[in-house]
């Protein structure tokens, strides 16, 4: 089991840092050159700007991208903690104790994806209310 943790931690940690640190790929200011026509485009559709963290709107723009930065992990870590304990339960072979373990593993991971989604909901709602 302690093997098996190891192995889905390192996976997490891989692809987090292969989704995180990735170079974008003609996503540079360089690759908007002027005969295919894509810097017209992009800048008819409002797509020159690069930044993540922060942004030239406003301040709100940049939270909002890290509040789904960070969303996307949550629903990353519930995909991999589902896939965990389905792998787990068809791995038990009748034993009930692991059976249990596993129908636990799933069903706090549904419990915790359920709280996190709600208390984004709450947080959009009182901010649409006071804003």
């Amino acid at each position: 089991m302690v093997k098996s943790l190891k192995t889905i931690s390192f996976l997490f940690l891989f692809t987090l840092l292969f989704f995180c640190f990735s170079n974008n790929a003609l996503a540079g200011e360089s690759f908007f050159d002027d005969s295919t026509g894509l810097k017209t485009t992009a800048e008819k559709t409002g797509h020159t700007e690069q930044a993540f963290f922060y942004s030239a709107d406003s301040l709100e723009s940049g939270i909002g991208n890290i509040v789904f930065a960070l969303l996307s992990l949550v629903g990353i870590i519930f995909l991999f903690l589902l896939i965990y304990g389905g792998i787990f339960w068809m791995t038990a072979r009748g034993n009930e104790s692991q059976v249990e373990k596993a129908k636990n593993i799933i069903t706090n991971s549904l419990v915790g994806l359920i709280i996190v989604l709600l208390a984004y909901a709450i947080s959009v709602f009182v901010i649409k209310i006071f804003v």
